[in-house]
């Protein structure tokens, strides 16, 4: 399965790593690691996540707000 990372979303998610790592060293590293590992599930189980809109599903990040 491709996954396609919008530009859009890919400086949300730097500025998201950028934020965590602000709060505490090493926190936007986990933060990235995480969302890594979620895109992986994703690829191996597509079906398993939440229809967000045609062709568009949704996988929250749980330790993340």
């Amino acid at each position: 399965m491709e996954i396609k990372l919008l530009k859009l979303a890919q400086v949300e998610f730097e500025e998201a790593m950028t934020h965590y790592e602000s709060e505490q060293i090493g926190l936007g590293d986990r933060f990235r690691s995480e969302v890594l590992r979620s895109i992986s599930r994703i690829q191996q189980f597509p079906v398993a996540y939440q229809l967000f809109s045609p062709g568009t599903r949704r996988c929250l990040i749980a330790k993340f707000p």
